[in-house]
């Protein structure tokens, strides 16, 4: 039997685009989380403004409402204890504005961490 050169295939052509795209799906899997959270918060925060008197809100009412909606959006990130380091409440002449800015991280391999930011401006007029 005659083999040519050209005729043979090695399974390097198919293995390599399978470990790229199990790579990429488990790098997904493990960001999905974070951005489902992130993904909770500012869908809480944009159903307080949707709250006809929110505008009117003091920073404790602020407060107090948020942490509840967290917990029914079950949001570990921010709690009562930690929400001012997350949530600083601003003052403004038509309303207020509230920000949020925080990072999450999750180790890949080693000392090998993917980052996520999130800084985000919503404002109450």
């Amino acid at each position: 039997m005659l083999i040519r050169l050209h005729q043979q295939r090695g399974i390097t052509k198919y293995i390599m685009p399978l470990a790229i795209i199990g790579v990429i799906v488990w790098l997904g899997f493990q960001l999905f989380p974070i951005y489902m959270e992130q993904s909770k918060i500012l869908s809480s925060i944009e159903n307080l403004k949707a709250q006809p008197e929110a505008k009117k809100y003091s920073t404790i009412k602020v407060k107090k409402s948020l942490i509840r909606r967290f917990g029914v959006n079950d949001i570990s990130k921010i709690n009562n204890a930690n929400y001012d380091d997350y949530i600083k409440y601003e003052k403004t002449t038509s309303g207020f504005n509230l920000v949020v800015q925080f990072q999450d991280e999750i180790s890949i391999y080693g000392n090998l961490y993917l980052v996520s930011k999130f800084d985000q401006t919503i404002e109450f007029k």
